[in-house]
């Protein structure tokens, strides 16, 4: 009798579970209003966490108004038709519930938690907040005086220069070269007007998507779901503003003095597709075999260069399309040239083909998204929140599909995937800091490609990895948050996500 790997064992362990929670009849609908619901239920305690997607973020705001998706995030939790800020906090309080909301560059998420017998009273606060609100005029200068102190205690961070400069270098031309809180002199000159005038045309059902997890029947839950968020009307939906990335600059490889922040070299280039797309997956997972580890791909081209790098990752930031963009960021010593780890990151990227060293360490990364995809799956709480990235306009069936999704990609899209890699090389914007570094700007290139390895047989190990099924499209086809709740914290943010999204909980 042949002998399975333990290795092996566990990814059909976790396929077993992810077939399991899939089970799990899912409920997915679209409301007369315009609001996408999809019911997840969830037995393993009796609570019920409701999370809310809305596409407003950097991506939708005028330039003008830069930080206003954050800001009004804030003044949501100020009152509304029904209730006074302190009314809406007293009845949060009441319900033992959790109440928070976070901003990000394409979309703000408000997630509340309960328990399931006050289920409705909580949705009912929640919609009221996103639909009745009236962002009162007298604590208007009290909220912009909140952010602008947040915004102040960003600078204090070390980081803060360092990410903010890089931010605007690579996505020049594109919305997420704005912060996510604004700058001061937008936050400064934003009126009360501009702000209502963004509420309504952003905060209507058609640009929101409802995620429902917890103990409850799903037809007893739609028909919840229809007594508090189904009285919104229905409003008119709009598209965020058109975006593209502008040509790349001739000199793209910009250096900078940074006086007392270590070196490092961060760098990105985009990669143009929608954030649920499968080949987003089959990126990310890529990315984590080309550089976590000793032996990764990435460490292993940057030590061939003489490169000491401590702290070196690639990884994907999911956005709207066209927006998504895979990330460079290298720690490095004060004498590493900057070009030679771009030069690592294009042996790295272009080792994720078929028959290069990321691709032959790809089972156990494959394995490792899918473990990671279970357990969250089991987190009523934080799974919504942990793709929120790409439920806005994601098929039907994406959320059963996804815990999973790495473990039942084809050899085609792991290829596709890698390609759009390889040719994102040609896109680069970088930006190398360092207390002995001057400023300046040089033009880098992908190193000429040796000849490739023939590509390897894909083993039995890895095919039972990348090759159990397939899902598409039709069928196949630095954060804020405010929070009503003392009594639960919010993960801690990682230290990538300063420039793209704001968390902090705060009490009343």
């Amino acid at each position: 009798m042949r002998r399975s790997s333990p290795l092996m064992v566990w990814i059909l362990t976790l396929a077993a579970a992810g077939a399991a929670l899939a089970a799990t009849p899912t409920t997915e609908v679209t409301l007369d209003n315009g609001l996408r619901v999809i019911l997840i239920p969830h037995h393993a305690n009796p609570m019920v966490a409701s999370a809310v997607v809305v596409a407003s973020g950097v991506t939708h705001e005028p330039a003008k108004a830069a930080g206003a998706s954050h800001f009004l995030e804030h003044l949501l939790f100020n009152g509304t038709t029904s209730r006074s800020q302190k009314q809406l906090y007293d009845d949060v309080d009441r319900l033992g519930a959790y109440n928070n909301a976070t901003t990000r560059e394409d979309h703000t998420l408000f997630t509340m938690l309960a328990a399931k017998d006050l289920a409705e009273k909580a949705l009912a606060i929640q919609a009221d907040m996103l639909f009745d609100s009236t962002i009162p005029a007298e604590n208007f200068d009290k909220e912009r005086k909140i952010v602008l102190e947040e915004l102040s205690r960003d600078r204090s961070d070390p980081d803060y220069d360092t990410e903010s400069a890089f931010r605007a270098f690579a996505f020049a031309g594109t919305p997420i070269a704005r912060p996510v809180l604004g700058t001061e002199a937008t936050l400064t000159g934003i009126a009360r007007a501009d702000v209502l005038a963004y509420y309504k045309d952003r905060y209507v059902p058609g640009n929101m998507t409802l995620v429902v997890m917890g103990d409850f029947a799903p037809d007893d839950m739609l028909a919840l779901v229809k007594r508090t968020f189904g009285r919104a009307p229905r409003g008119t939906s709009k598209p965020a503003p058109a975006a593209a990335w502008p040509a790349r600059p001739g000199a793209n490889l910009a250096t900078a003095k940074a006086e007392g922040s270590p070196d490092r070299v961060l760098a990105a280039f985009p990669v143009d597709i929608d954030p649920y797309d499968p080949r987003a997956t089959a990126i990310s997972v890529l990315l984590s075999a080309a550089s976590e580890g000793e032996d990764a791909p990435l460490r292993v081209a940057l030590t061939s260069r003489g490169v000491p790098a401590e702290d070196a990752t690639l990884s994907l930031e999911r956005r709207v399309r066209p927006l998504s963009t895979v990330v460079l960021d290298a720690r490095i010593d004060a004498a590493s040239d900057p070009a030679k780890v771009l030069d690592a990151m294009a042996e790295a990227i272009r080792a994720t083909r078929a028959g290069g060293a990321a691709r032959a360490r790809l089972a156990r990364f494959v394995s490792q998204a899918a473990s990671d995809g279970v357990l969250a799956r089991d987190q009523i709480l934080y799974f919504p929140m942990l793709r929120s990235d790409r439920i806005i306009g994601s098929p039907k069936g994406f959320l059963d599909a996804e815990p999973t999704l790495a473990a039942a990609l084809p050899p085609s899209t792991w290829d596709a995937a890698a390609e759009l890699l390889v040719k994102g090389l040609g896109f680069v914007r970088a930006r190398a800091t360092g207390a002995g570094r001057a400023d300046g700007a040089t033009r880098w290139e992908p190193p000429a490609e040796t000849a490739l390895p023939r590509p390897l047989p894909i083993s039995s190990r890895e095919r039972s990895a990348t090759d159990c099924g397939t899902w598409s499209r039709a069928a196949t086809t630095r954060t804020s948050s405010r929070s009503t709740s003392r009594s639960f914290h919010a993960p801690r943010p990682s230290r990538k996500g300063k420039t793209g999204s704001r968390t902090c909980c705060t009490g009343r």
